[in-house]
């Protein structure tokens, strides 16, 4: 992810974050507190002992429910392993960003703020850690079709994360520095599906300055003033 989410945004989209992420019951007692106790559980499973040794028993003990609504909430244990995958991107990913964003909501001219839109996308394309991240994302997303329940599981980390990447451009539009006439939320989700992007051609691609050469135009042409 390229974005996270800053201390000003706090009660808006930190909230959001904290109705699917954190800290809640071990016992649910609904449906919805019983898909955030599962997610929860495996996402300490796997910071435990890695992916590979992940336990489901561990996580269904820990949780107290059966297997059957594991299977029920989530599918199988593979969509719920890539659900907590991409619940760990997205809580690495808010800390390390917080900073980031505080810089890009903080801009004084056009040409900063393109520049700072530049480098955010030259950074995801480039940045090593940014690797494993969109390909957990894109993984629970392709483990969402099909399944009727599962999608809205992913809705709400994903549009948190978007969200928050729009704030920096509602920001912008504020100070008269970014297009002014552009959807914010649709931007950022443009800009998310870009990056994105990536991680499905990027073992085929032998040169990423090729993708960022028409990556980054594209970027900034939305948010350019008219």
């Amino acid at each position: 992810m390229v974005f996270g989410v800053s201390s000003r945004m706090g009660t808006g989209i930190t909230s959001e974050l904290g109705r699917y992420g954190l800290p809640m019951a071990k016992r649910a007692s609904n449906s919805d507190e019983t898909d955030l106790a599962l997610l929860r559980a495996m996402v300490d499973e796997i910071r435990r002992v890695g992916v590979a040794n992940a336990r489901v028993s561990a996580v269904l003990s820990e949780v107290n429910v059966s297997p059957s609504s594991l299977y029920h909430h989530f599918g199988s244990k593979e969509e719920l392993v890539v659900a907590a995958q991409l619940q760990i991107a997205r809580e690495d990913n808010l800390n390390e960003d917080a900073g980031i964003l505080e810089i890009g909501k903080n801009l004084s001219t056009h040409e900063e703020f393109l520049a700072f839109i530049t480098l955010q996308l030259r950074r995801a394309a480039t940045d090593p850690a940014n690797i494993p991240v969109r390909e957990a994302r894109v993984i629970a997303a392709a483990s969402s079709f099909g399944n009727a329940d599962f999608p809205s599981g992913l809705s709400r980390p994903q549009r948190a994360l978007i969200e928050a990447t729009s704030e920096v451009l509602r920001s912008g539009q504020e100070s008269g520095i970014a297009n002014p006439d552009l959807d914010a939320f649709a931007y950022a989700a443009f800009f998310h599906g870009l990056t994105l992007s990536l991680a499905l051609i990027n073992r085929n691609l032998t040169e990423v300055e090729d993708w960022l050469a028409i990556a980054i135009p594209a970027a900034l042409a939305p948010i350019r003033m008219k």
